[in-house]
């Protein structure tokens, strides 16, 4: 899973408003402001760019990956991106860690 969460959700230090804190086991971390240009007009960064940080958080072409935040849309951003970068295999978990972080019988960590 790819999460597309902010810092202070990914660490647990900020639930959200959800009844659990933290992550899914075995997620990598890699928000989706990453992929656009810090000026005003937040363009997509050059592919090439993009690729190496999806290789450094170890996202491979190969390997199913499912994208998840808060409710979807920050998941949904950095799906497209995968998607344009030729990745096959991606998903959105739409109900991400509103649905997750609710329920008493998902894992979560910290």
């Amino acid at each position: 899973m790819l999460d597309a969460r902010t810092d202070g959700e990914w660490d647990g230090t900020n639930n959200r408003g959800n009844r659990r804190a933290g992550r899914v086991p075995n997620a990598r971390h890699l928000e989706w402001v990453r992929f656009v240009g810090t000026d005003d007009s937040r363009k997509f960064l050059p592919a090439g760019e993009i690729q190496k940080l999806l290789d450094e958080a170890g996202i491979a072409r190969d390997t199913p990956t499912i994208t998840y935040c808060q409710g979807g849309i920050r998941a949904a951003h950095a799906a497209f991106t995968l998607t344009l970068l030729g990745y096959d295999n991606v998903r959105v978990y739409d109900g991400s860690m509103r649905e997750w972080a609710n329920r008493d019988d998902t894992p979560l960590v910290v």
